[in-house]
């Protein structure tokens, strides 16, 4: 199966253009043989046929380089493909000039061309690149008008269709010009406008579908998770089970019952954690009451010293305070920190010391936990706080977390109007930073 090339808006451009120019191309020769034959207009047949041909052969050559350019793998490409539609608009300008100098000159009704042109150029090509094209379309169609009015080149009138000799009235000619040029850049102007609001509009749906796509990656990936724990959850329990109804040795019974009951266990803290974050979620405000951080860090750390203690670790905090009063809920706050420590505490070596430092900077209030762990992988840690995300390097120290400790944190420092990130080197350690307004004392 072939594959289908992704197009930039300006290949696509090129391509309409093209698309156009094959239509000009039968138009001219209709139209030269319409009036030379039905009207009896005596039009210059064979120039206009000649002109026909020469449109055909630089239309033949811009759509193979075009293509040319869309099968290229370099960045270079879309502005070879700028470049050729750029090409295609003035060789059509020159060719359209020359049309006219053959049928007629600026008495000619087709003179409106040259703003189409201008519209082309506003929708396809920046800014700077459609005004250049105006001022060389008005150039184009100023240099003929004069040429002619002072018989530089020959005047070829449309005879039968406009006996007035326009091409030599002055004020006719001044007036005139005078409410193209200024028609053409005002038209150029608005055109530019509304290309430029629609290419931000374009472009803001286009990032809007992204995200919603890749949210909706992220969600199926959660609810696959979801159902891959409990399932897991369950299945452990009804093995327990089974073998507690079904085995006749008392022993191997209580083994089972034990294991099964700390598999519930284990599934009523994952649902309460999931029903936290839901709730969390739904509710997404807080009751805040004025507390001392210092107290609350303080309380958390004496509850986790003998979890650290039976694995030989110390908690060191490091107090350098000057303003510890926060506007928040204060159990929420102390749950974030014990999840932060707690994590800390198991993924930190034996014998080791994790620092709990709290300061002030400016008006914020900054907490850091800072362990000498396992670490994170530098490519997961923009991960790690979504919900129930692992990084891969935990597994073997835990299999059974859920991996929602980290985006409950995020959820509670957010709603706190602070902000949590993360810092961490393979084997090396981690260090976690919250920070949030602080109050100043009165």
């Amino acid at each position: 199966m072939k594959s289908k090339t992704k197009y930039t808006s300006i290949e696509e451009g090129g391509l309409w253009l093209v698309r156009l120019r094959w239509l000009a191309v039968v138009g001219i020769l209709m139209a030269s043989t319409f009036a030379y034959g039905m009207l009896k207009i005596p039009v210059q047949i064979i120039p206009l046929i000649i002109i026909a041909f020469i449109l055909l052969v630089l239309n033949l050559i811009s759509f193979h380089a075009l293509k040319y350019f869309i099968n290229e793998k370099t960045t270079l490409k879309i502005l070879k493909a700028e470049n050729n539609v750029i090409f295609q608009i003035i060789t059509d300008l020159i060719i359209l000039t020359c049309l006219l100098h053959y049928s007629g000159g600026v008495e000619n009704p087709f003179v409106i061309y040259y703003v189409f042109h201008m519209i082309i150029a506003s929708i396809l090509l920046s800014p700077g690149s459609s005004y250049f094209i105006t001022t060389i379309a008005l150039m184009f169609i100023g240099t003929l008008t004069l040429l002619e009015y002072f018989e530089i080149i020959p005047h070829y009138s449309l005879q039968g269709f406009n006996d007035h000799n326009f091409y030599q009235n002055t004020a006719f000619l001044a007036g005139t010009g005078f409410i193209y040029i200024t028609t053409s850049y005002l038209i150029v102007y608005m055109t530019v406008s509304i290309s430029t609001n629609l290419r931000h509009h374009i472009k803001a749906y286009t990032d809007a579908a992204s995200a919603l796509e890749e949210k909706d990656k992220i969600k199926n990936e959660y609810v696959l998770r979801l159902t891959h724990d409990i399932k897991s959850h369950v299945a452990a329990i009804q093995n327990s089970l089974d073998v507690v109804l079904l085995s006749e040795n008392e022993r191997d019974k209580r083994h089972f019952a034990v294991k099964a009951h700390m598999r519930a266990q284990k599934l009523t803290a994952f649902v309460r954690e999931l029903l936290r974050l839901t709730r969390l979620r739904l509710i997404n405000k807080i009751d805040m009451k004025e507390f001392s951080i210092e107290e609350s860090v303080g309380k958390v750390i004496q509850e986790l010293r003998p979890v650290a203690s039976d694995k030989g670790i110390g908690i060191d905090l490091i107090n350098e305070l000057k303003e510890n009063k926060l506007a928040g809920n204060q159990i929420s706050i102390e749950e974030a920190l014990n999840n932060l420590i707690s994590n800390a505490i198991k993924y930190s070596p034996e014998q080791s010391t994790i620092t709990v430092k709290v300061s002030n900077k400016r008006s914020s209030l900054i907490i850091e936990v800072i362990d000498s762990g396992i670490g994170i992988p530098p490519h997961e840690q923009k991960l790690i706080f979504n919900e129930f995300y692992r990084a891969t390097n935990v597994e073997n120290i835990e299999k059974d977390s859920s991996g929602s400790g980290l985006s409950l944190v995020k959820q509670i420092i957010e709603m706190h109007k602070g902000t949590v990130s993360v810092e961490s080197k393979l084997n090396k350690g981690s260090r976690f930073t919250i920070t949030l307004p602080a109050i100043k004392s009165k």
